[in-house]
């Protein structure tokens, strides 16, 4: 067997391992998700989740926008907010 047939037998390997390691990620995060939605509920607050231990007092302060940042002020005071969005009318 010369390199090229050993190249490609390893790329094919590879290519399948990444497949099935994807797919098990997949599965894996879509098993949680629906345990998550199950345990939250119809209207649940989906800002915060039972297992996060290092947040509390979540608020969600906008909705839409591209690219959306916010930032804490100099003077830990303000959040400073940037996004895009077309519907705003904003030139930058």
């Amino acid at each position: 067997m010369d390199f090229r047939n050993q190249f490609s037998d390893v790329c094919r390997a590879l290519k399948l391992f990444t497949f099935i390691t994807l797919f098990a990620l997949t599965n894996a995060f879509s098993q949680q998700r629906d345990v998550l939605n199950a345990q939250l509920g119809e209207g649940a607050d989906t800002l915060r989740f039972p297992m996060e231990k290092h947040l509390k007092n979540v608020k969600q302060l906008t909705f839409g926008g591209d690219n959306a940042e916010a930032y804490w002020s100099f003077d830990n005071k303000k959040v400073v907010f940037q996004a895009t969005n077309k519907m705003w009318g904003a030139q930058c």
